[in-house]
């Protein structure tokens, strides 16, 4: 097939593909889930956007997806796939944590 021909074809969505509206709600979760960090350092060159952090790991937060979402079908493969740039794993990010007593 040419290039003209291919230029000139509709792209066709296939039937098992994510509705639109999925999509938005697996993103809009990445972004509940995750915490900023609060340093300058921490903007994305790409899209400007503070990163953030998931506050656990892909495994268990695809889980809480799946329990919160019945109805929204997604591996975890797909789940990683659609995870935010500016979205950072906890196993990227390397934590400082203080222990702070209370008395």
């Amino acid at each position: 097939m040419s290039e003209i021909e291919r230029n000139g074809m509709e792209s066709v969505k296939r039937s098992d593909a994510m509705s639109d509206e999925n999509v938005k709600n697996i993103e809009r979760f990445y972004e509940k889930e995750s915490v900023t960090l609060p340093t300058q350092k921490t903007v994305s060159s790409k899209t400007g956007k503070q990163k953030m952090v998931l506050t656990e790991t892909l495994q268990q937060a695809h889980k809480r997806f799946q329990t919160e979402n019945p109805t929204i079908k997604v591996s975890l493969s797909h789940f990683r796939k659609m995870r935010l740039v500016v979205v950072l794993t906890v196993k990227n990010q390397n934590f400082t944590s203080a222990c702070v007593n209370t008395v």
